[in-house]
């Protein structure tokens, strides 16, 4: 994993010993404690962002300068500044001795140099208190903040159980927050069966030596290759599935209900993604190319969802009609601007798109591939 640099020493910790939900995960401990901001700066690193490490990869959302720019003025313009607790991680920590004090368990312990140490929550103070540092040299040296310490007996923090921990917390402290945008929250919430659901898909193979997640968006982000974001995914599969978010994981709780609709999705997806021409995307005007396909708009996407439905109603009700039927679609989907959107209402004259026209894109395809629409075509 790329991260900044943190020093190669140990750091002494005085801990309380804390019981939460997360306590019964096996190989897992939870303390409290405060660190200095030196101690913070010198032992902690902050994970690279997406333009060095692979978003497949992150564990964090990217530290961003309008927040970092934020705390700067929050602590120029008052003089009682306080900082939330943080949440660190860690792979290997030595306890010394453990004693009690009043009702509380308190322990001395080692952060041994070479554990692993991930921080889940507070990359934007720490990357803050750092150049705090930098600027005002020992002045805040000796400030404190306080931390949740969650020791997870593994051989490293990148291990798949120690991966998918550390983003189940991050999704459980910002999925319903507006601050990060909702494909990094989505992404990195595996909880309910829908989220897992979701997370499956991205590891299809569509062909090309590439998986889905290699073409989506999975922090919300425009990158070269990418045909949609996470969160567009999301309400994609939610149409072609039928439901609601709100009744999504009702729906899916059953296991044989789950591992149909994974299958049927696995098959839309497949078939659908293979008449799209994403290698437009790859090239140096990818931003150009994105802007200008039809493909990759919410619109698209939420009406492609509708025509999948549609397909699988047919099938439900008898018809030999499978998802090949996407074969056959012979539309301008690569290009906005073409004339057969204007004449149909989806896009305006100056090639903006009619919002709430996804319905009528579904419609559209169904019209063009001779399949009967779904309700909600109807409705």
């Amino acid at each position: 994993m790329a991260t900044t640099e943190h020093q190669s020493t140990l750091l002494p910790l005085t801990l309380f010993k804390a019981k939460e939900g997360l306590s019964n995960k096996a190989g897992v401990t939870i303390y409290e404690g405060v660190i200095t901001f030196e101690e913070l700066a010198k032992h902690f690193p902050v994970e690279a962002n997406s333009d060095v490490l692979s978003e497949q990869l992150k564990r964090q959302r990217d530290v961003d300068s309008g927040r970092v720019n934020a705390l700067k003025r929050y602590w120029q313009e008052t003089d009682a500044a306080v900082f939330p607790n943080m949440t660190f991680f860690c792979n290997e920590l030595t306890v010394l001795e453990e004693m009690k004090i009043g009702n509380r368990s308190v322990v001395t312990a080692e952060l041994p140099a070479t554990a692993d140490r991930f921080i889940a929550d507070g990359q934007g103070r720490t990357t803050f208190i750092k150049w705090l540092l930098a600027q005002y040299k020992d002045h805040f040296n000796d400030f404190t903040v306080s931390f949740k310490l969650i020791h997870i007996d593994d051989i490293s923090l990148s291990t798949p159980f120690a991966s998918k921990l550390i983003r189940q917390l991050f999704s459980d402290y910002h999925v319903s927050l507006k601050k990060p945008n909702q494909s990094i929250s989505n992404h990195f919430n595996n909880r309910t069966p829908f989220a897992s659901l979701l997370n499956e898909l991205l590891e299809l193979n569509i062909g090309n030596g590439k998986i889905l997640k290699d073409r989506i968006g999975l922090h919300g982000k425009i990158n070269r290759g990418t045909m949609w974001k996470f969160d567009q995914l999301k309400s994609m599969i939610l149409k072609f599935i039928g439901v609601t978010a709100s009744t999504a994981d009702k729906y899916l709780i059953d296991q044989e209900q789950y591992e149909l609709s994974l299958n049927l999705c696995q098959e839309f997806l497949r078939e659908a993604i293979s008449q799209i021409p994403t290698d437009m995307l790859d090239g140096q005007d990818f931003k150009t190319q994105h802007d200008a396909a039809m493909f990759t708009k919410v619109v698209f996407t939420n009406g492609l969802g509708l025509l999948g439905r549609s397909i699988f109603d047919s099938i439900v009700s008898g018809s030999t009609v499978s998802f090949e039927a996407l074969k056959n679609i012979n539309l301008p989907i690569d290009d906005k601007g073409d004339k057969f959107w204007l004449k149909n209402n989806v896009t305006t004259a100056d090639h903006k798109i009619v919002r709430g026209s996804d319905k009528r894109i579904g419609s559209l395809m169904c019209q063009h591939l001779k399949v009967f629409p779904t309700l909600e075509l109807m409705a």
